[in-house]
Protein backbone atom coordinates (compact mmCIF):
# COMPACT_ATOMS: atom_id res chain seq x y z
CA UNK A 1 0.00 0.00 0.00
CA UNK A 2 1.15 3.36 -1.14
CA UNK A 3 1.23 5.74 1.91
CA UNK A 4 0.28 9.26 1.34
CA UNK A 5 3.31 10.80 2.25
CA UNK A 6 5.05 8.87 -0.91
CA UNK A 7 1.49 10.21 -2.65
CA UNK A 8 2.62 13.65 -1.65
CA UNK A 9 5.69 14.02 -3.02
CA UNK A 10 5.11 12.41 -6.48
CA UNK A 11 2.64 15.05 -6.95
CA UNK A 12 5.01 17.96 -5.97
CA UNK A 13 7.58 16.62 -7.88
CA UNK A 14 5.27 16.45 -10.81
CA UNK A 15 4.10 19.92 -10.01
CA UNK A 16 7.49 21.18 -10.34
CA UNK A 17 7.89 19.56 -14.14
CA UNK A 18 4.25 20.90 -14.96
CA UNK A 19 5.56 24.09 -16.42
CA UNK A 20 8.20 23.09 -18.42
CA UNK A 21 5.81 20.02 -20.12
CA UNK A 22 3.34 23.21 -21.11
CA UNK A 23 6.01 25.59 -22.36
CA UNK A 24 7.23 22.41 -24.48
CA UNK A 25 3.67 21.44 -25.88
CA UNK A 26 2.61 25.02 -26.54
CA UNK A 27 6.11 25.88 -28.53
CA UNK A 28 7.15 22.25 -29.97
CA UNK A 29 3.71 19.41 -29.72
CA UNK A 30 1.37 22.08 -31.05
CA UNK A 31 2.95 23.60 -34.02
CA UNK A 32 4.23 19.89 -35.07
CA UNK A 33 0.37 18.33 -35.30
CA UNK A 34 -0.91 21.81 -36.45
CA UNK A 35 1.66 21.90 -39.72
CA UNK A 36 1.22 18.33 -40.05
CA UNK A 37 -2.85 19.15 -40.17
CA UNK A 38 -2.13 22.09 -43.00
CA UNK A 39 0.29 19.80 -44.67
CA UNK A 40 -3.50 18.00 -46.07
CA UNK A 41 -4.41 21.87 -47.14
CA UNK A 42 -4.36 23.88 -50.50
CA UNK A 43 -3.69 27.71 -48.19
CA UNK A 44 -2.46 30.89 -49.02
CA UNK A 45 -1.71 31.43 -45.12
CA UNK A 46 -3.84 34.35 -45.23
CA UNK A 47 -7.34 34.07 -46.33
CA UNK A 48 -9.80 32.05 -44.05
CA UNK A 49 -10.48 29.62 -47.12
CA UNK A 50 -8.53 26.48 -47.03
CA UNK A 51 -9.01 24.07 -49.93
CA UNK A 52 -8.59 20.33 -48.23
CA UNK A 53 -6.37 18.70 -51.14
CA UNK A 54 -5.24 15.05 -49.32
CA UNK A 55 -2.39 13.92 -50.08
CA UNK A 56 -2.04 16.03 -53.66
CA UNK A 57 0.82 18.05 -51.97
CA UNK A 58 3.35 15.42 -51.10
CA UNK A 59 2.52 14.19 -54.66
CA UNK A 60 3.69 17.66 -55.97
CA UNK A 61 6.83 17.61 -53.93
CA UNK A 62 7.51 14.06 -54.97
CA UNK A 63 7.71 15.09 -58.71
CA UNK A 64 9.48 18.38 -58.30
CA UNK A 65 12.63 18.33 -59.96
CA UNK A 66 14.09 21.27 -58.12
CA UNK A 67 13.34 19.54 -54.38
CA UNK A 68 15.28 16.86 -55.60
Amino acid sequence: MISSNKLTSNFKNYLFIAPAVAVFSVFYIFPFFYIFKLSFFDWDGISPAMVFVGLQNFLELLRDGVWW
